[in-house]
């Protein structure tokens, strides 16, 4: 057995932030969306987290994947951003 799944509210947030930011079709955000979500959990839901994001070489853009515990359960989100022209 690989384990079990543990569902969090608080994924299921950050999508929604996701959705508010998407841009250019799906799964490609402003990178704005960064912001948000910290603000998010650190100012709401007030977990540690760990943010990093990095740039895609010849590209305006990056990728970006943000880690927390929720429960006692580890998550993580991981995301493609673009910058606003």
């Amino acid at each position: 057995m690989l384990g079990e799944f543990h569902a969090s509210t608080i994924v299921n947030d950050i999508y929604d932030i996701l959705e508010d930011y998407e841009t250019e079709g799906l799964d490609l955000y402003n990178v704005g969306v960064t912001d948000a979500i910290a603000d998010y959990l650190t100012n709401y839901v007030k977990v540690e987290f760990q943010l990093a994001c990095s740039e895609w070489p010849n590209e305006e853009g990056g990728a970006c994947s943000v880690a927390f515990v929720d429960h006692g359960h580890p998550q993580l989100v991981m995301f493609d951003y673009k910058y606003s022209n």
